[in-house]
């Protein structure tokens, strides 16, 4: 991997937010991590937080850099990587027989007080055969989209948002589609370019707060609902404790947060661990 020290992606648009973020002991194993995934093509590691951001597709970011000294940004070189880059592979059998075909003729002839003839033929033959067989194998990128999808999702998908309050990605377990209304249970969010209250930082999944129904979690979900270009419509007045599924996956460290108003200049504010904080969002729904 080419390794340039104090340099980072500066993105114009969301073609370059990394498609997975890991938190890691050291910028070794964040190469590590990077290497063992066929699609990872650069990894940034952020040496104020152990957070190692992995991206593909990152061609057209290259000449794109900008300084920032506590991050150290690998790329991987192309053709070198082993396994090597994910190819599409077409194999291609034939198998033919030729036909071929035999004819025997005998004549016998006696003379005698009688005379009689007798004629014998016989013929075989095999017919051609030709038989072929295709076998493609392809391989396909991480998985994000530009809208929600229905059903459960465990967090696999990474759903681009708009950047509205520094959410620039939402993942979440499960979503529910009916007409014009997008149900989303326990949604978590990347968030970058944003303010916090606390010692956290941008560059990092968090889950979000529902605070039982009240201003915190209405705040928070219509930023999630505006993320997506959509409009808040309501959310869950439940209470409970922790989130559910895949989330930890994303969300490292493991925490929560909420903001308290819904406005780009209000800051995120922790709120204890995912895994365990009170009043988790079990859902936050939006309107088209």
């Amino acid at each position: 991997m080419s390794v340039m020290n104090g340099r980072r992606f500066q993105c114009a648009n969301t073609t370059c937010l990394p498609f997975n973020t890991v938190r890691v002991s050291n910028m070794r194993n964040c190469q590590m991590t990077c290497l063992a995934q066929i699609f990872c093509e650069a990894a940034s590691f952020y040496t104020t937080t152990s957070n190692c951001d992995l991206f593909s597709y990152i061609s057209n970011q290259i000449g794109s850099m900008s300084a920032d000294t506590n991050t150290v940004t690998m790329i991987v070189i192309a053709s070198t990587r082993i396994p090597s880059e994910p190819t599409t592979t077409s194999t291609t059998t034939t198998t033919s027989t030729t036909s071929s075909s035999s004819s025997t003729s005998s004549t016998t002839s006696s003379s005698s007080s009688t005379s009689s003839t007798t004629s014998t033929t016989s013929s075989s033959s095999t017919s051609s055969t030709s038989k072929t067989t295709s076998t493609t194998t392809s391989t396909t990128a991480p998985t994000t989209a530009n809208g929600l999808l229905p059903g459960l999702q465990d967090y696999a998908i990474a759903v681009i948002g708009n950047g509205y309050h520094g959410i620039q990605m939402i993942r979440y377990s499960s979503v529910t589609i009916t007409g014009n209304i997008f149900v989303i249970n326990y949604p978590i969010v990347y968030l970058s370019g944003t303010t916090f209250s606390t010692t956290y930082v941008n560059n990092a999944w968090y889950a979000v707060h529902g605070g039982c129904g009240n201003a915190n979690g209405i705040a928070g979900c219509t930023g999630v609902c505006k993320a997506l270009s959509k409009n808040y419509f309501n959310m869950t007045t439940d209470c409970g404790t922790g989130f559910i599924g895949s989330f930890a996956t994303y969300v490292n460290p493991d925490r929560a947060v909420y903001t308290s108003a819904d406005t780009v200049s209000t800051p995120w504010t922790d709120y204890n661990q995912a895994s365990t904080c009170s009043n988790p969002m079990f859902y936050c729904t939006c309107s088209s």
